[in-house]
């Protein structure tokens, strides 16, 4: 099974959708997010002060229960800048 998850925006943020993305997982895939969650949140929480790209991934292969193959794959990015929105979708001063 496999889960896949791309984020951008404050630690805080992206710690707390990292948290929400749980429910929108089942089975095998749920469980192998669950289980490399703590360590993301761990890794994003380590940025203070600018905003991040998390890109992760993950998979796991198991015969007859047991885990065969896994692998997982993270990309963090910490920068500094502003979010800028559509301008046309932008609240008028």
């Amino acid at each position: 099974m496999s889960w896949s998850i791309s984020m951008i925006g404050t630690p805080a943020g992206v710690v707390d959708g990292l948290k929400r993305n749980s429910d929108l997982l089942c089975g095998q895939s749920r469980e192998e997010y669950d289980a490399a969650k703590p360590h993301l949140i761990g890794l994003v929480e380590q940025v203070v002060g600018q905003k991040v790209k998390l890109n992760a991934c993950g998979s796991a292969a198991f015969h007859d229960g047991v885990k065969k193959h896994g692998s997982c794959s993270v990309s963090l990015d910490a920068f500094y800048g502003d979010f800028l929105g559509d301008p046309a979708t932008a609240e008028k001063a």
